[in-house]
């Protein structure tokens, strides 16, 4: 049964079977494409795709499955066929019918680092221009001001604590603006 599991062909998560000194004797294609490795490669020695870094943290999780036979998700990389580093979600369960070996879900996590690094960068740039800006800026979220710069407090002459938290209104002479 596991074995048909490991063999399944999801699409975009590495499905492997392990032994616990550190050899993976299955692997699904998602495994194989995010990696580069190959079926023929097979075993594969995990511990060796492991960069040094995160070798504590694997033989930590070795032994929670050893204790609780599963180990909940966990973030790591693999060194890839290429030499790249690959960052991973992975969770494992120990499947005791089939020897005390392993079966491990691995969930490729590049894109979502990228799109991670992307993001702060475009929070830097953002957090930068309200700062530097030579106007006064607030950011309004459903009508109520969370967010002001400097310059709109010069300008008007209210700390940011007499601004945050209030109506947008707040700041209008009249209510028909």
């Amino acid at each position: 049964a596991a074995t048909a599991i490991v063999q399944s062909s999801a699409a975009t998560i590495g499905i492997v079977m392990a032994d616990l000194d550190g050899k993976i004797t299955e692997a699904n294609e998602a495994f194989f494409s995010m990696t580069g490795c190959r079926r023929e490669d097979l075993p594969i020695d995990w511990v060796a795709m492991t960069p040094p870094e995160w070798i504590d943290q694997d033989r930590q999780m070795v032994l929670q499955i050893k204790d609780r036979g599963i180990v909940p998700s966990f973030e790591k990389e693999y060194l890839c066929a290429d030499g790249s580093r690959l960052p991973v979600l992975i969770a494992g369960v120990q499947l005791k019918e089939e020897g005390d070996k392993v079966l491990c879900f691995i969930l490729d996590l590049r894109e979502r680092k990228k799109a991670d690094k992307e993001l702060k960068h475009s929070q830097a740039t953002l957090a930068s221009i309200f700062k530097a800006a030579p106007v006064g800026i607030g950011m309004v979220v459903d009508r109520v001001i969370v967010h002001v710069n400097d310059q709109l407090t010069r300008i008007t002459g209210y700390t940011p604590d007499d601004i945050l938290g209030k109506s947008a209104m707040f700041l209008y002479p009249d209510k028909e603006e």
